[in-house]
């Protein structure tokens, strides 16, 4: 049912039964269905103003009702994205025991499940890792395949904040994400390394010389063998990001300023930073585990290999510690992660295990000699969802990038 709603008092989720206008312009079209970026930025716009619209406001559901809406959110969205998940990373598995001029038929079911997870993978709640990925067997096709979703999650975030010709295309960020680390198929093939001939005027705007191909293989710059392997196979587009996301950032301010590939590389060396960090910190039992994985991340924000702009993005809208993700205190005890905290984001409220009153209810953002020692994997290595619904809803934060 529809009802005249002062702009002011409009919520995520409310429908707009008529276009708002502003100074003669549609800011957003009948039939809307508000999100919470857009809230905010209508509330922001008409501050103070007595503006009223139709509006169908968003169902509401009693506060016992929210636990069960949460788990059911989690369920289906795991249940979808499970799916494409292991479809991708299968893919992946085969092509990569290809050849690039044979990838035809995998490039369409790649580009399939791409559609999908973008599909899933609306908003930064879904910047969540999910352990039972770093357990599993086949981990350099789910290492890609996390950093193409979190990669999407963060561009999806970032597209809402710009204009539509600066928004980043998510199936080639998720492309490229999925492509970032080919060129390192190519560590013992020294005669095919020597194949792979870029034009010199890429060198040149890379500041290198025209032999280095005819040097043994250099890691640090896999994604250059990545770019000269799959230029004519994948889009002009994804091979630029692909070669973009393997340079330091001021490599990538010299070669392609302020473009939307450029900006998509910049997120995927981030996110790529930090899948491998974490996987590191999860598979040595590191202590502190997450101020690791942060620590590493901003050693290359300090050192000039990641963008400022790309940062602030990523520690405004990712989620350090999942809710429901297990872990063991330095005081020795058990703990489950219920939410976290905007202000110290290594240091999230938990859930005491051997406790079942709020008492027992710690934020380790105020206290100084209690935190996260390590991340446990229980039962398979999956993130238990159903946790105390005190904190855990509150999942998103958005960041307006300050271009």
């Amino acid at each position: 049912m529809s009802e005249r709603i002062l702009v002011r008092d409009l919520q995520k989720g409310d429908e707009l039964i008529g276009d708002i206008i502003y100074e003669g312009k549609v800011l957003l079209k009948k039939g809307t269905v508000l999100t919470e970026l857009q809230v905010e930025r209508l509330h922001k716009r008409f501050k103070n103003l007595d503006v009223s619209v139709n509006a169908s406001k968003a169902e509401q559901h009693d506060e016992t009702d929210i636990e069960g809406q949460y788990d059911n959110d989690i369920n289906n969205i795991s249940s979808i994205s499970g799916h494409f998940e292991k479809r991708t990373v299968d893919v992946i598995h085969t092509m990569y025991g290809k050849a690039p001029e044979d990838w035809k038929h995998e490039l369409g079911e790649i580009k399939h499940c791409m559609s999908q997870i973008i599909n899933t993978v609306k908003t930064s709640e879904n910047l969540c890792y999910d352990l039972k990925d770093f357990a599993a067997e086949d981990k350099k096709e789910r290492h890609l395949y996390r950093v193409a979703k979190i990669a999407i999650a963060l561009a999806n975030v970032y597209n809402g904040t710009v204009a539509k010709s600066a928004q980043i295309d998510l199936t080639s960020i998720g492309m490229a994400a999925l492509f970032h680390d080919y060129g390192k198929s190519f560590e013992n093939k020294k005669d095919e390394v020597i194949k792979l001939r870029v034009h010199s005027d890429l060198l040149r705007k890379l500041n290198l010389h025209p032999q280095f191909f005819n040097q043994p293989y250099n890691p640090l710059l896999h994604s250059l063998y990545a770019f000269a392997a799959l230029k004519d196979t994948i889009s002009e587009e994804v091979c630029k990001i692909v070669l973009l996301s393997g340079l330091h950032n001021s490599n990538i301010n010299k070669f392609e300023v302020e473009t939307p590939e450029a900006k998509a590389a910049k997120v995927i060396a981030l996110c790529y930073t930090y899948d491998t960090t974490l996987e590191e910190v999860i598979r040595d039992n590191l202590p502190n585990p997450m101020e690791n994985v942060l620590a590493v991340i901003d050693y290359g924000v300090a050192n000039g290999n990641f963008s400022h702009k790309a940062y602030k993005l990523f520690m405004d809208n990712i989620l350090i510690y999942a809710p429901g993700t297990k872990v063991i205190l330095t005081n020795g005890e058990r703990a489950t992660v219920i939410g976290n905290n905007r202000t110290f984001p290594s240091r999230p409220k938990v859930s005491l295990d051997n406790a079942d009153d709020k008492k027992n209810l710690i934020d380790l953002s105020e206290t100084t000699n209690i935190t996260i020692k390590q991340i446990l994997i229980e039962d398979g290595g999956a993130v238990d969802h159903e946790v105390s619904q005190l904190e855990a809803v509150q999942l998103t934060k958005i960041v307006i990038d300050d271009e």
